[in-house]
């Protein structure tokens, strides 16, 4: 099973402007798809409320804390580990990638294959290539320590218990700030990323004392792992008994809440009254069901579902969204508006916006059909090959080896070879010159095509890359006296046109500048 982010509706953090998982939680989704591949099970909201009670999410410029970094999941299992992070694509499918994408919209998501080039998109727990999102970013490749060696995946405990009280006892804090110390840790993470934070003059009741491998002794209290160092804690012994309290008369309870109307994060939802309302789909093509919850803008709605013109649907409440400049209004079925007149809260944040519904059954759109159109005979590309890329020169080009190369023939490798020297300008026969006469493309290397003096019918592609692919540098320099650089025909060709160009523009008007006044003189003495 993959999680998918739009299944979960907790706040996403803290502070004052959060969002649901559903809308920003890909992070914390791409850590449960991570940790279920090394078989731990936790879903994106049980991970979001431990970085919650743990402190952990990072603080944005406004006071909300809902930002992760790469390394946050090691808080949780304390085996999984960062092995590789850097910029681009990871080599491993154990890895995390991110994408920026759309102008500058941040994504996370756990790859599926590398080889393949797919995630498991956080959005919808769909497997699909990471190309959707235009390629990875940036990423980091965890390894789990606990699965390696044969363990189970679960953090070990680091500690003893030495001591445990029955009734309680009861300390006082005596350090500002006291820290609540991570049991599960060891001594290098742990100091470095208390649990909690607690003021001096505190009072706790304590159940148990624990050693941890540190060396320090732990105050714990009841259903606690983590402790308060004992040397910050000052012990007042077992609190006085509480005296027995009096009798309580039953009372009846008060009759269970129905909501009608309930406002959660600023959007208002009201429950309509009686049998749920028949309408129906009344845009033409049909309209969306959008996911309206944790979004600020027009362009950030999604849709969840595609439902066709005319199509009924049964409304039970709505929803009026705040968004700038006049909010809008969505209406909800009963499987998204869930038990809201129990709880004040929505099963899903989807509905349709009003004004794509009515209340009376829409005409049936009678479009005329099309006219059949001809479907054209395929037109079948002549077939290409490489050598319908040469290019020949208008004349044969000297040109110099810069090593000793044995040229092949490249319509047939394992043919007759051309030995090439490398040039050497002090030999008498002035070694290492040939003739180029032209140029051909295959398999994206450019070659010069030469011509052996056997080969008089210049049927063989005796060729030469231009550059080395092993050293980068060219395999043949124009050679010493050659005045001109190679010329394929068609340049020659484009030149001349050129030139015709120019003497027409030129020699136009010195014609008409002639033969104008003679024809008007002829006219005259004909009248």
């Amino acid at each position: 099973m993959s999680y998918a982010q739009i299944n979960y509706h907790q706040r996403l953090g803290t502070g004052p402007n959060t969002v649901t998982l559903a809308a920003a939680g890909c992070f914390v989704t791409s850590f449960s798809n991570l940790l279920e591949r090394f078989g731990t099970a936790a879903d994106p909201a049980t991970l979001n409320q431990f970085f919650i009670d743990r402190g952990l999410y990072i603080f944005e410029s406004d006071g909300t804390r809902d930002l992760l970094a790469f390394s946050t999941i090691t808080a949780f299992d304390g085996n999984v580990r960062i092995t590789a992070q850097g910029r681009g694509a990871p080599t491993s499918d154990n890895s995390i990638v991110k994408f920026v994408f759309d102008g500058g919209k941040t994504h996370f998501s756990v790859v599926a294959s590398v080889a393949n080039r797919t995630i498991i998109d956080s959005w919808d727990g769909a497997t699909k290539s990471w190309d959707a999102y235009g390629g990875p970013v940036e990423y980091a490749t965890y390894t789990n320590t606990a699965a390696r060696e044969g363990t189970t995946a679960k953090a070990q405990a680091r500690y003893t218990v030495v001591e445990t009280y029955s009734p309680a006892k009861q300390v006082r804090l005596n350090k500002q700030p006291t820290q609540l110390w991570g049991m599960n840790y060891a001594f290098e993470y742990m100091v470095n990323n208390p649990v909690e934070s607690h003021n001096a003059d505190e009072l706790w009741m304590v159940t148990n004392k624990v050693h941890h491998e540190d060396g320090y002794d732990y105050y714990r209290r009841e259903g606690q792992i983590d402790g308060f160092n004992v040397l910050d804690c000052d012990d007042l012994g077992s609190p006085a008994p509480t005296p027995a309290p009096a009798a309580v008369v039953p009372s009846v309870p008060a009759p269970p809440k129905v909501y009608t109307e309930n406002v959660v994060d600023g959007i208002t939802y009201t429950a309509f009254e009686g049998q749920p309302k028949l309408m129906y789909i009344s845009k033409p093509g049909g309209a969306e069901k959008w996911l309206f919850g944790g979004v600020n803008n027009w362009r950030d709605f999604k849709s969840v579902q595609h439902v066709d013109y005319g199509a009924e649907v049964f409304i039970v409440g709505k929803a009026l969204h705040p968004i700038k400049p006049t909010g809008a209004l969505y209406y909800m079925v009963d499987a998204d508006f869930g038990n809201f007149k129990q709880t004040g809260t929505v099963s899903n944040q989807y509905g349709f916006n009003k004004v794509d519904l009515s209340e009376t059954k829409p005409p049936v759109l009678n479009a005329p059909a099309p006219a059949p159109v001809p479907v054209p005979a395929p037109v079948v590309a002549a077939p290409t090959t490489w050598r319908d890329s040469y290019q020949p020169y208008n004349r044969p080009v000297h040109l110099i080896s810069t090593r000793d190369q044995v040229v092949s023939d490249l319509d047939n490798p394992s043919g007759p070879t051309l030995p090439l020297p490398k040039y050497n300008a002090t030999s008498g026969r002035r070694l290492g010159i040939v003739a180029a006469y032209g140029t051909v493309t295959k398999d994206g290397v450019d070659y010069y095509r030469l011509k052996a003096e056997t080969d008089t019918s210049f049927e063989r592609w005796y060729c030469v890359p231009k550059i080395d692919l092993v050293t980068h540098t060219p395999n043949l320099l124009v050679a010493p006296g050659e005045t001109t650089a190679p010329v394929s025909r068609a340049t020659v060709v484009k030149d001349a046109m050129v030139l015709a160009k120019s003497h027409i523009e030129i020699e136009t008007p010195k014609f008409l500048d002639d033969i104008i006044p003679k024809f008007l003189r002829n006219k005259k003495k004909r009248i």
